[in-house]
């Protein structure tokens, strides 16, 4: 049986929702954008696993926090939380910038397979899509000790990292800000101009993932964002 997700006092972002079935953009160039916010790309969500000024992890989880900045947090689909940032453990357990949370049972682990671990480099964005949890940020490789080429996003299936491109290509050229899932399709902005690394894809800070090769979003000729994209929601 699937259990319930926990109810978590998180920070939330302000986003701008616009049309059903769509995905919204909030950029760093004010009124001309689809929606624009006051950005703290340097900072963090949620310092050491707390939403609480005073750097505790919150009362409501039985052990310690993680040992550096949590930029992001997602619930997985039985229940677990997925927390991302810049850390390296978790509940004293090693956890490379990401980590997995059981609220039932109380315990941390990693997320990695044969001796590696995690992601290597800054977690800026964790999202759910279709049971899998996809990370964003500033990494470079996944399964940080036993590593594989991942620029700047990776999927974890529940037993193993894997990056996202085709073609000889994988992930994108500057950092990932910001995720969204809608449908099957994941969502990515941030600073980044070209997706599918090695075999590019122009898309301007805004791109879509449907499993199986990146695209571009734009019309009339016209592709992505011109400022960098914090946030996004879909609807």
């Amino acid at each position: 049986m699937r259990r319930a997700r926990p109810t978590l006092p998180l920070l939330l972002s302000l986003l701008t929702l616009i049309a059903p079935n769509s995905v919204s953009a909030a950029t760093s160039a004010g009124s001309e954008d689809v929606g624009s916010l006051n950005p703290d790309p340097a900072g963090a969500i949620a310092t050491r696993g707390s939403v609480n000024p005073d750097d505790r992890w919150d009362g409501g989880f039985p052990l310690t926090g993680c040992s550096g900045i949590v930029h992001a947090v997602a619930a997985g689909a039985e229940g677990e939380i997925y927390l991302g940032g810049l850390f390296t453990s978790c509940g004293g357990v090693a956890t490379t910038n990401i980590a997995r949370f059981d609220p039932a049972g109380g315990a941390w682990s990693a997320l990695g397979s044969g001796g590696g671990n995690g992601l290597g480099g800054r977690v800026r964005a964790l999202a759910v899509v279709a049971g899998a949890l996809y990370a964003g940020g500033d990494f470079t490789e996944a399964n940080t000790g036993d590593a594989i080429a991942a620029n700047r996003i990776a999927r974890w299936d529940g037993t193993a990292w894997s990056a996202l491109g085709s073609g000889g290509g994988n992930g994108v050229d500057a950092n990932v800000l910001t995720l969204a899932g809608l449908g099957d399709d994941l969502y990515v902005g941030g600073n980044f101009l070209d997706a599918n690394v090695g075999a590019p894809v122009t898309v301007n800070r805004i791109a879509r993932w449907d499993g199986t090769s990146w695209s571009a979003l734009g019309s009339g000729g016209g592709v992505g964002a011109a400022r960098n994209v914090f946030a996004l929601a879909a609807a």
